[in-house]
């Protein structure tokens, strides 16, 4: 059961990483047209608020554990790490094409 949650956790970070990505070639190219750019904002925000989330349960899941903080789960900690990074690239994309 642990081992399921921690994998679809690494999964659901590779998938927001392509969304987040995509979203960041958006909002650095400067031809992209804004209702695209409008489009795109949304869709970042929605995702950065949705990555967030999943990142407080699975630090909530480490305490579940037992551990004192999530950072000395040694199961969860790098997964919480790869959330924290796709929702900081989301929060780019957010403040790039909030820019425009």
């Amino acid at each position: 059961m642990i081992s399921f949650r921690v994998k679809r956790a690494e999964e659901f970070a590779r998938q927001w990483r392509v969304n987040a990505k995509r979203l960041q070639s958006l909002a650095n190219n400067p031809q992209t047209p804004s209702s695209v750019r409008a489009d795109a904002l949304s869709e970042a925000r929605s995702a950065a608020e949705i990555v967030g989330k999943r990142a407080e349960e699975m630090t909530a899941f480490a305490k579940a554990r037992g551990f004192s903080a999530w950072e000395s789960d040694p199961l969860v900690a790098p997964v919480v790490v790869e959330i924290r990074a796709v929702e900081n690239a989301l929060t780019y994309a957010v403040e790039a094409l909030g820019k425009a």
